[in-house]
């Protein structure tokens, strides 16, 4: 098959497919993307740590947020993050983490197309599977700081895989070394998913050691003591981190930190495959498979192992399947890329040869300008967040572009602005906000599902599921106010039997209040 060269003529037909092709896909995406708001439940409280730390000029040692957790020891993972969340807040309020958030998702995408690209994919097999390598990063794009290891996941993905085009430079040198130890110390800062980073250099050293031996040559190469060298030199900076090792250690025993509250937190638990991550993690694996049984004696172990690491971990963590995605797409592109080209040189063309061949000719031009198009959104989006809808020093923090989900948005509204300055049972969905718009130390419970325990769990589904003794758990918990969807059997209870106030109800979320007949027991 001959190859498909950029610099071709581009005929009206290949633009007007460019632009149909790139059309249609915005638009069905559209749905799955928000780009202008903050709808996450855990990004109000990524600010509201950002804040703790900018304005005590250090990382909280023990949580300030919830009265349930109030003392325990707290490991941050992602404090610098959190921080310049915050500062950006300050500055152009939530267009600023907005945009920041944009940048990491804009370096994702350009980085994932960029080392396809530079891998010489066919468009035919790029453009489907660079939507595939992005999509989950893309439908879950928040403010969160796991956007940056996104972002850090792909750049790590294209230092690794790039290739000198001199046959006489070495594979591996002090550049991409230095480049790699930059990347992974600036990670273990930023986001505890530093832990991808270590796990994709681990599975490439040991890849290499196998693909020497396969060779029959020396096994500890020179990529394989680069990467070692670097591991240890990256390891050593947690010397620098707010919590030092303990950072390493809490990531380490992560799953026994979160404990029962995984089973409540949509991305800890076991992959659905009726879900759309179930049915990106199936369609991978069924293109690895046939990446592998095409191209079987040319596969790289140190290519292949951080994919089927990263495939088991997104069957018992579903918060892996964009990082599945982000490595094994590219792969299995320039594997099937590579295996057509090798029929086309090998055979006289076939007829599918051949319409593959006009397939790949009709995009080539769709396949040139979709990442530089992707990009460009992305930095568009950013000066419109960074100008037209910048807000510095917000007066309120609910303004147009916090649209949490479940529409609990107005009920925290109605709250924050009597600040009622006591103990408050909430939904555990609902805890990021309030962390945000209400003063420290009120809330029960919030997203950070590695600081609460399973005490704090155990009651929080007792009160919420009335079993057995709820009312003297609320009581001795000393809660005075309860937040809760206005489908919950909770709140009735409460207004009904023990006469609780309704302060609001809006038909999805209800606000009650402790009356002075059902006082607190004394303490």
């Amino acid at each position: 098959m001959p190859p498909v060269e950029d610099s071709e003529p581009q005929s009206p037909g290949q633009w007007l497919v460019a632009f149909a092709v790139l059309g249609l896909a915005a638009f069905f995406l559209s749905p799955y993307v928000d780009l202008f708001t903050v709808i996450s439940f855990d990004g109000p409280w990524h600010l509201r740590c950002g804040q703790l730390i900018v304005e005590s000029g250090t990382v909280p040692r023990v949580d300030p947020i919830c009265f349930t957790t109030a003392g325990t020891d707290w490991i941050n993972l992602n404090w610098l993050a959190q921080a310049s969340l915050y500062r950006l807040y300050l500055g152009f309020g939530y267009a600023g983490p907005l945009a920041l958030a944009l940048l990491g998702l804009s370096l994702t995408a350009g980085l994932t197309g960029f080392q396809m690209r530079a891998r010489k994919v066919l468009p035919a097999l790029g453009l489907p599977l660079f939507l595939l390598a992005i999509f989950s990063a893309l439908t879950w794009h928040s403010i969160r700081p796991r956007t940056f290891s996104y972002a850090l996941v792909a750049g790590l993905a294209l230092v690794l895989a790039w290739e000198p085009q001199d046959e006489d430079a070495p594979r591996f040198g002090w550049q991409r070394g230095l480049l790699i130890f930059g990347m992974m110390a600036f990670w273990n800062q930023i986001h505890g998913g530093f832990v991808y980073g270590y796990a994709i250099l681990g599975c490439d050293a040991l890849g290499s050691l196998i693909d020497s031996w396969r060779r029959g040559e020396p096994i500890f190469g020179l990529r394989v003591r680069w990467l070692t060298g670097v591991v240890i030199a990256s390891l050593a900076t947690f010397a620098f981190h707010p919590h030092g090792l303990g950072a390493l250690e809490h990531v380490a025993f992560y799953s026994q930190a979160v404990g029962a509250e995984r089973a409540f937190i949509s991305e800890l638990v076991a992959l659905d495959i009726s879900t759309v991550a179930g049915r990106c993690t199936e369609l991978t694996l069924v293109l690895v498979v046939v990446a592998l049984l095409v191209r079987r004696g040319a596969v790289k172990a140190r290519e292949l192992l951080p994919i089927l690491l990263f495939l088991h971990m997104s069957f018992a963590y579903t918060r892996f399947v964009a990082i599945l995605t982000l490595l094994a797409a590219p792969w299995v592109a320039v594997q099937l890329s590579d295996w057509i080209r090798e029929l086309g040189a090998a055979e006289e063309p076939s007829r599918l040869l051949g319409w593959l061949a006009k397939v790949n000719r009709w995009l080539s031009l769709t396949w040139r300008l979709v990442i530089p198009s992707v990009v460009g959104v992305g930095a568009i989006g950013i000066v419109v967040l960074l100008t037209v809808l910048a807000e510095p020093n917000p007066p309120s923090r609910f303004t147009s572009m916090l649209k949490p989900m479940e529409g609990f948005g107005p009920a925290a509204r109605f709250l924050s602005e009597r600040d009622p300055n006591t103990r408050i049972f909430n939904s555990l969905n609902s805890g990021g906000i309030l962390s945000w718009v209400l003063a420290p130390g009120q809330t029960f419970m919030d997203g950070r599902g590695d600081l609460h325990s399973d005490e704090a769990l155990a009651d929080y589904l007792r009160i919420l599921s009335l079993r057995v003794g709820w009312k003297k758990t609320l009581d001795e918990r000393r809660v005075e106010i309860v937040f809760l969807p206005a489908t919950e059997a909770l709140p009735p209870m409460l207004h009904q039997v023990y006469k609780w106030q309704v302060l609001y109800n809006d038909q999805r979320y209800c606000i009650l209040r402790r009356p002075p007949s059902d006082p607190l027991p004394p303490q």
